[in-house]
């Protein structure tokens, strides 16, 4: 597991991914934006949709995690 960030580097973080959701949410099958192991987690339902998303983002390594199809139970 990785480092945790230092605080200012922490907000940055949680900027970026404010940027990124701001950024992709017009995305179709773009599910979610996350952060974790000082990473930005971009959730799509289809591996198609992921390989439009940069990497890195603004500096930022990016995971790419294929969740399907989204349902509320």
């Amino acid at each position: 597991m990785s480092e945790p960030l230092p605080d200012d580097k922490q907000m940055s973080l949680l900027a970026i991914k404010a940027r990124a959701c701001d950024e992709f949410a017009h995305i179709p099958g773009i599910a979610g934006v996350g952060v974790g192991d000082n990473r930005l987690r971009i959730y799509v339902r289809n591996a198609e949709v992921g390989r439009h998303i940069p990497a890195p983002y603004h500096g930022v390594p990016v995971d790419i995690i294929v969740v399907g199809q989204v349902v509320l139970a």
